[in-house]
């Protein structure tokens, strides 16, 4: 499920990669940035901290999430954990989507690369909304920037709200409703974009629970391993 690079290519990828992590430090859109909170602990050389644990350059899965975190969150103690990893061990987006890509792609965070839709820090809760033209603008900004260079098969949007974004960065309608998003993923040459149930907890419930969300997996999944999805990538 990797694409085979050259080191050359390799560290090219990084480089572009580390130009739009130098974007986001540079401009926040008037949100704050992850240089913001505890002492600058958070911030990297990333666009989003989830690339410290899930940075293959070379995968052929990407995995876009709407945000990082908010900041009631992050005006919380310090987790190391968090720092260290750039994601939260023990929440349910991250356990989630850990389990469900073991279950039906064998592969860990190691082996893929995701990141976040909109990368800087949202005021307000964890469930704080962010307006959908900011959500479409950082999308068109950074998060498909990153799919053009890591130019993988399948890029799995959680949530609507992101699906939707990247929707529209791509020049597509909006879809209305979460069933129809899922059932009709848009493609962009070589790359599929699959809209999924976010993996936290109201995400799933939403979806109708753990079982509907593993078989909305397992249709991508068969999509990805089977005759079509090989040749999509040809």
């Amino acid at each position: 499920m990797n694409q085979t690079l050259s080191e050359e290519e390799l560290l090219h990828r990084k480089e572009k990669l580390g130009l739009l992590a130098a974007k986001r430090k540079l401009d926040s859109w008037g949100y704050k940035n992850l240089a913001d909170f505890h002492g600058g602990a958070h911030e990297c050389e990333f666009v989003s901290p989830n690339t410290k644990t899930a940075g293959n350059v070379a995968s052929d899965i990407f995995v876009a999430l709407q945000d990082w975190a908010s900041e009631d969150v992050l005006t919380g103690p310090v987790n190391l954990e968090t720092v260290r990893l750039g994601y939260t061990p023990g929440m349910p987006t991250d356990d989630n989507l850990i389990t469900l890509l073991e279950e039906h792609f064998g592969l860990t965070l190691c082996d893929i690369y995701a990141t976040n839709a909109f990368p800087f820090i949202k005021p307000g809760s964890i469930s704080s909304q962010i307006p959908p033209k900011v959500l479409r603008r950082a999308a068109e900004v950074f998060c498909l920037p990153q799919i053009r260079v890591i130019a993988p098969r399948l890029v799995i949007a959680l949530g609507l709200d992101c699906f939707n974004a990247l929707s529209e960065a791509l020049g597509m309608r909006r879809a209305a409703r979460l069933e129809t998003a899922i059932s009709n993923p848009i493609d962009d040459g070589g790359t599929r974009v699959w809209c999924q149930a976010h993996t936290g907890h109201w995400g799933e419930i939403n979806r109708g629970g753990k079982a509907r969300v593993s078989q909305d997996w397992r249709t991508m999944a068969n999509w990805y391993n089977g005759p079509q999805g090989a040749k999509h990538a040809a």
